[in-house]
């Protein structure tokens, strides 16, 4: 009598049953029952089981679920984009730097499709932050209309962004080696000598118990960015400071994130007679000396 226990989930089979009748498609096993979904050109197809194996006569393995899925990957690739496969960081950031030019001047849509699932193929073996990708994917846009080497407002909506949306990769994010990629790059000497620089700010409201992060960063971020701080649990009473490095002196400016609706505007005067308060200010206006 045939039997199931030779085949996984989802492997492609053959079966003729007894009576004759023919059904191929991908094998199911669920609740130790077995079935066969079936594709006969319905949007969803259908589901043929429980299979009495009494009834059934021959089961014959067309594919494996593993083979099934390698033909849908590189089906989806298409032709490999010429070039040898990289080695090196500067071979990564080579290679995916050329896909991502290659991206966006290709006016196939079906061709973009494939040559982004080899952007992210390429990706993936480094794993590379997706924000970074977004980062190389404009800078292939932008590369269609200039030469110039690209700012954040020339590829981003404004000269700051989410770090978890858009950012630029560092050289050593292309390393093969995780080793490599998980080290700090060094800030300049003086944006670390200087008490309020944008990381010695954010240095000190957290060493000073306020929930603080950089909320919007700049190219790079230790020039310019938005630290968003929260004076309570309920989000209720949050500030942003924008701080802005121009000729090695960070300017800060404070604004109140809540709304301007009476409710807001009655939140901002009560947190703003607190201690709570009164200590953020202290801490903002002289930074590292707080810590």
């Amino acid at each position: 009598m045939p039997s199931f226990e030779s085949y996984t989930h989802q492997d492609l089979l053959r079966i003729v049953l007894a009576d004759g009748t023919v059904m191929q498609g991908n094998y199911q096993h669920i609740a130790g029952m077995n079935f066969l979904h079936v594709r006969d050109g319905s949007p969803m197809g259908r589901v043929e089981g429980p299979l009495d194996l009494q009834l059934v006569d021959e089961i014959r393995l067309l594919a494996t679920k593993d083979e099934i899925n390698a033909e849908k990957k590189a089906r989806l690739r298409g032709d490999p984009f010429p070039g040898r496969a990289p080695r090196t960081r500067d071979d990564y950031e080579y290679r995916l730097g050329l896909l991502a030019r290659a991206i966006a001047a290709e006016a196939n849509k079906k061709r973009r499709d494939e040559l982004i699932y080899q952007f992210n193929d390429l990706g993936d073996e480094i794993r590379l932050a997706q924000s970074k990708r977004a980062w190389l994917l404009a800078e292939g846009r932008f590369s269609l209309i200039s030469n110039a080497p690209p700012t954040m407002r020339d590829l981003w909506i404004a000269d700051v962004a989410s770090p978890s949306l858009f950012k630029r990769p560092r050289p050593q994010d292309f390393d093969p080696a995780p080793a490599e990629r998980r080290k700090r790059v060094p800030l300049p000497e003086d944006v670390l000598a200087e008490k309020r620089s944008i990381p010695n700010m954010l240095a000190a409201l957290r060493a000073a118990g306020f929930k603080a992060r950089i909320s919007l960063a700049g190219d790079p971020p230790h020039e310019r960015a938005d630290i968003q701080v929260d004076l309570s649990e309920n989000r209720h009473h949050r500030f942003i400071l924008e701080g802005r490095r121009l000729d090695a002196v960070t300017n800060w400016r404070m604004l109140w994130a809540g709304n301007h609706t009476a409710t807001g505007l009655r939140r901002y005067r009560s947190i703003t007679r607190t201690d709570t308060y009164r200590q953020f200010i202290a801490v903002a206006q002289i930074a590292r000396e707080a810590v």
